[in-house]
């Protein structure tokens, strides 16, 4: 589905959330109603991010184990990483990106503005990059290695 832009965020009941939450009764129009507001704040984003032009794939667990999480959808043309993210979740997806062929992009902090850019990556290189950055690590350490021959 198509995200939706817009000013304000999607209100859930607090109250709702927590009958759904502990279990408690809830009349077909209040679950129908908490179930749409849920659905509805995986869709919803702020207009900043209108440029986008996102979609979402929003499916029920059991349906993804019955398809071995392998839906068919239109192809991914290219992966953003947030800045923040972790280094394991970023290499896991550069890993992905170049088993799949796909454009790869981080996301960083522009030093003049408050805003972000889009950084390609060159996947190999990157790797290149780390394993200079380790040996050169282990090539300035102070410690004393003896080897057993």
């Amino acid at each position: 589905m198509p995200c939706k832009y817009s000013k304000k965020p999607i209100f859930i009941s607090s109250s709702l959330f927590w009958k759904y939450y502990n279990g408690n009764r809830m009349t077909d129009n209040q679950r129908i109603q908490f179930e749409k507001s849920i659905l509805l704040s995986f869709l919803n984003k702020s207009r900043s991010w209108s440029y986008e032009k996102e979609w979402r794939l929003i499916v029920p667990d059991d349906v993804c184990k019955m398809f071995d999480n392998m839906i068919d959808f239109f192809p991914i043309k290219a992966i953003y990483l947030g800045v923040k993210m972790s280094r394991d979740n970023r290499e896991f997806f550069y890993d992905f990106a170049k088993r799949k062929n796909i454009f790869i992009l981080d996301m960083r902090c522009r030093t003049d503005a408050y805003e972000l850019e889009a950084m390609p990556v060159d996947v190999d290189k990157y790797y290149d990059w780390e394993n200079y950055v380790r040996q050169s690590t282990i090539n300035k350490s102070n410690y004393t290695f003896l080897w057993n021959v």
